[in-house]
C-alpha cells in the first residue's frame, strides 16, 4: 500500500518536498523541526490505527447485515471482503510507516485513511439500522395487512347478510347500507347518505312523533326509543314510494367519541302474507288429507284413533261412522292387536318405520290385501303423540302377481303349463294322493317326426303342429286333469282316477276321433298328424318321485314310438297315405300302454 502511495505521489514530490522543506526550515519552526516530524509521524499512524478499528466496526456491521438479510449475502459478503481488503492495506501502511518521521504526504494519505474507515463504518451502520427499522416495520405492515383482510372480510359478511343493514350517525344522517339494504330501499350507499334515516324509516303515528325535539340528537334518540318499542309493526319506504311491513333492531355504538347507530332491517312482508293466508292453509292441508291416494289414520299413544281422512272411510267402507276417539283395535281387530307386532308398540320401542303387509276386510266383508305404513306422530317438543298409518290397498298388485305367476307356468306357445308349472301341480297331486282311494296316472305324449315338419314345412308349420295337438288334448281330457308341456314336442297328463278302466274306452275313442277329423281335414293334406303314447301309474303303497314316473312313462312312449316306425313312418306327406288306421294305430298304443300298466302294477 505504501508503495502504491510512493508510487501514486511521486510525479508531486517535489514541488511538495520545496514547500514542506520551506515551511519546516523557516525561522519560526526551524528549532522544532525533528520532535515536530516525530509527532505528526505518531498521529498519523494513529489516524490509520483509528481507521482501522472503524473498518472492523464496518466489518462487524457488515457481518449482521449478511445475518439479516440472508437473501441477499452474496453482495454483502463481497463488501464483506472489499472491507477486509482496505482493512489489509490499513495494516500494511502502519508497518511500513511505523517510527518513521512524518511528511505532509503521509499525514495526508493517514487522514484519508482514517476518513474512508469513517465512511465505511458510518455506511455500514447506517445500513445496519436501516434494516433493523424495516424489520421492526415489518410486523406492523403485516398488522395493516391483517387489519385491511378483517375490514374486507366485514365488509364481505356484511353485504352477504340476507337481513338490511344500515348505519346513521347521532344526527340521523344515514352514512352506509350493505348490499341487502340497497335492495330492500332501492337506494344506493351514495343515494342514501344525503339523507335521514326517517326517510327510509319513518316514525310511526304515535306520541313519540310528537315529544319536543330541541337537538338533532335527542331526535335520533327519540327516533330510536320509538323503533324498540314499536318492534315489528314499522313500515319501511322504498326509493318509488311503495311502503313495506318490516321488523327492526337498532344498537348503538361509540366510535372516534362520535355515536354510531345500527340497524337490523328485516322485510316482513311474506311473514305478513304467510300469517294472512294461515287460515287457507289449513282449509288446503285439510283437503290434501282428505283427498291422498291411501287411507289415513292418526292413532294416539292410548290406541285411540285420532282423525282419519276421507280415503279411508271410503275403503273401509266406513263413511257414516264416528271413528274419532274409537280404539283401532275395536274397529280393526287383528293378531298383532295387544301383541308385540303392534304398529304402534314397534314405534313406542323406538322404531322409526314400520310396513306389514296384511288383509283387512271392507264393511261387507270382502277381504282387501293392504299394506300398513306406520311413522311416527310428533309434538312441537318432538314428543310422540302417537302414529300416522297409511293403507295402500294392493288390490290391484296382488291380482298383477298372480297373473305373472301364471304367465312364469304357462307355455306362451300353447297356453298348457309349461314344465314348473307342470312339476309344481303334479307335485301337489302326488301329496294329495296319499292315503286317498284314487290312483295316479301319468300319460306321456310324443308328436311324431317333430323335426321333419320343422325341416319341411318351417317352424311355422311346426308350431301350428304343437297347437293341434294341444287342442286335442284339452279335447280329450277333462279341465281336472292336469296338462302341460314338457318341452318340445313333448306333452304329458296327470289322471286321477279310481280306476282307469272306467275312463280308458272313453278316452281312446275321443283320441281317435279328435285324430281322425283333423288328419281327414282338406286343410290338413301337408302331413298327417300322429302321437306315440307312454303311461305309468302311481302307487301310494310304494310310492315313487315325480322324475320316476315320468322316466317310466317316456320309456313306454318311446317303445310305442319304436314298434311303430317299423310298420310306418309316423308322420307322411301328403300323396303318401299311411297304410291302415292312424287312429287305431294310436289307440293299440294306448291300449297296449295301459295293459302293460294293469300287468306291470
Amino acid at each position: 500500500m505504501a508503495i502504491y502511495i510512493d508510487f501514486v505521489t511521486a510525479p508531486y514530490a517535489a514541488p511538495v518536498n520545496s514547500l514542506a522543506m520551506l515551511f519546516f526550515y523557516s525561522g519560526l519552526v526551524s528549532p522544532f523541526l525533528d520532535g515536530t516530524k516525530m509527532l505528526f509521524g505518531q498521529i498519523s499512524m494513529v489516524l490509520v490505527l483509528m481507521g482501522a478499528c472503524l473498518l472492523t466496526a464496518g466489518l462487524i456491521y457488515t457481518r449482521r447485515i449478511v445475518s439479516a438479510l440472508p437473501g441477499s449475502s452474496l453482495s454483502w459478503n463481497f463488501m464483506f471482503c472489499l472491507i477486509l481488503f482496505f482493512l489489509s492495506g490499513y495494516l500494511l501502511f502502519t508497518f511500513e510507516h511505523y517510527g518513521l518521521p512524518a511528511t505532509p504526504i503521509t499525514m495526508l494519505v493517514s487522514m484519508v485513511f482514517f476518513g474512508g474507515g469513517f465512511f465505511v463504518l458510518v455506511v455500514t451502520n447506517l445500513s445496519f439500522r436501516t434494516i433493523e427499522q424495516v424489520r421492526q416495520l415489518a410486523p406492523l405492515e403485516r398488522e395493516n395487512i391483517q387489519i385491511k383482510g378483517m375490514q374486507r372480510r366485514i365488509e364481505t359478511i356484511l353485504n352477504t347478510a340476507a337481513e338490511g343493514i344500515i348505519t346513521f350517525d347521532h344526527k340521523g344522517m344515514v352514512e352506509s347500507l350493505n348490499h341487502a339494504a340497497e335492495r330492500l330501499f332501492g337506494y344506493t350507499t351514495q343515494e342514501a347518505t344525503a339523507k335521514s334515516i326517517q326517510a327510509l324509516i319513518p316514525l310511526p303515528p304515535g306520541p313519540g312523533q310528537q315529544q319536543p325535539r330541541r337537538t338533532a340528537e335527542e331526535a335520533t334518540n327519540t327516533y330510536i326509543e320509538v323503533l324498540k318499542e314499536q318492534g315489528a309493526d314499522i313500515i319501511g319506504i322504498h326509493k318509488n314510494g311503495a311502503a313495506f311491513p318490516i321488523s327492526i333492531t337498532v344498537g348503538t355504538t361509540i366510535l372516534e367519541g362520535a355515536q354510531i347507530h345500527t340497524a337490523v332491517v328485516s322485510d316482513i312482508s311474506e311473514r305478513k302474507q304467510a300469517e294472512e293466508n294461515r287460515k287457507s292453509a289449513l282449509t288446503e292441508l285439510n283437503q290434501i288429507f282428505n283427498s291422498a291416494a291411501d287411507g289415513m289414520c292418526l292413532i294416539s299413544t292410548e290406541f285411540k284413533i285420532m282423525r282419519v281422512n276421507e280415503t279411508y272411510e271410503k275403503l273401509f267402507g266406513l263413511r257414516n261412522r264416528i271413528l274419532s276417539g274409537q280404539l283401532c283395535h275395536e274397529v280393526f281387530p287383528g293378531p298383532a292387536c295387544h301383541s308385540d307386532d303392534c304398529p304402534l308398540s314397534r314405534i313406542k320401542a323406538g322404531e322409526n318405520r314400520v310396513e306389514i303387509e296384511c288383509v283387512k276386510e271392507h264393511a261387507n266383508g270382502t277381504p282387501i290385501p293392504i299394506i300398513i305404513t306406520a311413522t311416527p306422530f310428533l309434538g312441537k317438543d318432538g314428543s310422540l303423540i302417537g302414529i300416522i298409518e297409511d293403507y295402500k290397498d294392493i288390490t290391484d298388485r296382488k291380482q298383477l302377481e298372480s297373473r305373472l305367476h301364471e304367465i312364469s307356468i304357462t307355455d306362451e306357445l300353447t297356453g298348457l303349463l309349461n314344465r314348473r308349472g307342470f312339476l309344481t301341480m303334479a307335485e301337489k297331486q302326488l301329496l294329495a294322493a296319499h292315503g286317498g282311494p284314487k290312483q295316479i296316472y301319468l300319460l306321456y305324449a310324443d308328436l311324431d317326426n317333430m323335426k321333419w315338419i320343422n325341416d319341411t314345412f318351417g317352424h311355422k308349420m311346426g308350431d301350428q303342429a304343437l297347437i293341434e295337438t294341444t287342442a286335442i288334448l284339452k279335447n280329450t281330457f277333462r279341465n281336472a286333469d292336469v296338462v302341460g308341456r314338457l318341452g318340445g314336442d313333448e306333452f304329458v297328463v296327470l289322471l286321477s282316477e279310481t280306476s282307469i278302466q272306467d275312463r280308458c274306452q272313453a278316452i281312446i275313442n275321443r283320441f281317435e276321433e279328435a285324430i281322425r277329423q283333423r288328419n281327414a281335414a282338406p286343410k290338413n293334406k301337408e302331413f298327417t298328424l300322429q302321437i306315440s303314447v307312454g303311461i305309468s301309474q302311481y302307487n301310494p303303497t310304494t310310492p315313487c318321485s315325480l322324475e320316476d314316473l315320468l322316466n317310466r312313462a317316456d320309456a313306454r312312449m318311446y317303445a310305442c314310438k319304436h314298434s311303430r316306425k317299423h310298420q310306418s313312418p309316423a308322420v307322411v306327406p301328403e300323396g303318401n297315405p299311411l297304410p291302415g288306421d292312424a287312429a287305431v294305430d294310436c289307440r293299440l298304443a294306448i291300449t297296449a300302454n295301459a295293459a302293460a300298466v294293469r300287468s306291470k302294477n
